[in-house]
């Protein structure tokens, strides 16, 4: 057995995910309850016979599992990727599949070097109710209801001149009410993107020719999304022609409902968006091309906003309301409408 993905938690639950070494057998899903250490707290689900690839918490009721159809076993010899929802009962040992979520199919060939999907930090809901002092809890506690699930994939090395990172962006929250829907029913068959996912998503493609980077796109936290790109426009920076001497971009992808009003009131108002800001809210379509097999759309609406000047950026993260970089000099960098944006 081949432990995939990383260790997950919500509440009181843990979930490790299991591949074993023959691609023939179904992949497992262990299930503990850390509160309670007996035996009778495990629980081991086996999953649908298509590869698994990581998992993720939607509630304390449901967890989601990415599975992979390769090229060889898929009528059109394309690469898919599904969303498989398991429901957990309490009262029942096991779980029970509920939904399968087809995403954007990609084309046959294409090598993907690595493969994840993650949720946003959340509280339970059992906890989402407590009061907590601003020493304990100087930060936003996001409901479990909400926020954002990720699956992301890098095409190639880090430094191959055709490599690219893709992230696509789902809502938890309008996630949540789909798959609590009583009208769908399960089958079989995964329910194509075109169905459910456009709505609820937004797909973001960057291509990472030399990039020092350890990736276009950082791990969400709330509604919140760090990313950099690369900008060669800035000459305030003497340029050292190696890999590690680009000078990027900083800034932040804002999907929170609020932002996003904030933003299109603001600029019905006449004024403009602080931070260079930039409201994305219309549906774009990707595809088909090298990635892609088929046109795909997606329209989730967010705010894009950049902290100010370029850096030599080698890695970064957004821990809660920070946006922290690792840079070759440290310095600090103010940024509107977040705050400040500690870079050392």
């Amino acid at each position: 057995m081949v432990i995939k993905g990383s260790f997950k938690m919500l509440g009181s639950w843990a979930a490790v995910l299991f591949q074993p070494q023959s691609d023939s057998k179904h992949g497992k899903l262990l299930l503990l309850d850390w509160t309670r250490p007996q035996a009778t707290s495990k629980r081991t689900i086996l999953l649908h016979p298509d590869k698994v690839v990581d998992c993720a918490f939607v509630d304390e009721s449901a967890v989601v599992v990415l599975h992979c159809s390769d090229a060889l076993s898929s009528p059109s010899g394309n690469i898919r990727y599904i969303l498989r929802v398991y429901n957990l009962d309490n009262t029942k040992p096991g779980a029970t599949l509920s939904f399968s979520l087809a995403l954007p199919p990609l084309r046959s060939g294409l090598r993907i070097t690595r493969s994840t999907l993650s949720t946003s930090p959340r509280l339970p809901l059992s906890c989402s109710g407590a009061r907590m002092d601003d020493v304990a809890c100087p930060y936003e506690q996001h409901r479990v209801d909400k926020g954002l699930m990720t699956v992301q994939f890098r095409f190639g090395e880090q430094h191959d001149k055709r490599s690219s990172d893709l992230t696509i962006v789902i809502s938890l929250e309008h996630f949540s009410r789909f798959i609590q829907l009583k009208a769908l029913k399960h089958t079989h068959d995964a329910i194509p993107w075109a169905y459910w996912g456009p709505s609820m998503s937004r797909i973001l493609v960057a291509r990472l020719n030399n990039y020092a980077c350890t990736s276009a796109f950082g791990d969400v936290s709330g509604y919140r999304m760090p990313f950099a790109e690369q900008d060669v426009r800035d000459h305030s920076i003497e340029l050292v022609h190696t890999r590690d001497s680009w000078l990027y971009k900083l800034g932040i992808l804002d999907f929170n409902p609020e932002s996003v009003s904030w933003a299109q009131k603001t600029l019905q108002d006449g004024r403009s968006l602080p931070a260079q800001g930039i409201l994305v809210a219309g549906t774009t379509s990707v595809g088909p091309d090298e990635i892609f097999a088929e046109s795909c759309d997606s329209s989730l609406p967010y705010y894009r906003a950049y902290i100010e000047g370029s850096h030599r950026v080698y890695s970064y993260d957004l821990t809660q309301d920070r946006l922290v970089a690792k840079l070759s000099t440290p310095t600090e960098v103010k940024f509107a409408l977040y705050g400040t944006a500690f870079i050392s």
